[in-house]
């Protein structure tokens, strides 16, 4: 039985009172069912689905939240990125790295300390 590892959820866990869409994320999250973990080198993508509930209804169609985080034996950390579908609820988390290589990392056992992603605008 697949589950999700400790980062997978303390990203869905960190939403809650960090961004406006977080009571809503962790509703959707505690409906969750896994379905699959791709990994790269640079990153992964994670697939699951969710319980329709208005209640915890998100924007459609969109990257609907961005988290960084610094990641042991990361120079640069990661930037995790929460995916909906064209109704509203999550389908997929992602994580990626600026270029560096997640071989040899053990996600099930990374201490993450995750933090608002940086606002990146037209250079000045």
């Amino acid at each position: 039985m697949h589950l999700f590892n400790p980062v997978e959820q303390a990203v869905f866990i960190w939403t809650v009172g960090n961004v406006p869409e977080g009571v809503a994320i962790c509703g959707q999250f505690t409906t969750s069912v896994f379905q699959a973990r791709e990994l790269a080198e640079h990153g992964f993508r994670t697939t699951f689905t969710v319980a329709a509930n208005p209640t915890f209804q998100l924007p459609p169609s969109c990257a609907v939240c961005t988290i960084a985080g610094r990641v042991p034996g990361l120079e640069r950390g990661m930037t995790f990125v929460l995916w909906t579908d064209d109704a509203g609820y999550l389908i997929a988390l992602e994580g990626a790295t600026a270029g560096e290589s997640i071989a040899g990392l053990d996600f099930d056992n990374l201490d993450v300390e995750l933090h608002p992603a940086p606002e990146f605008g037209p250079p000045n």
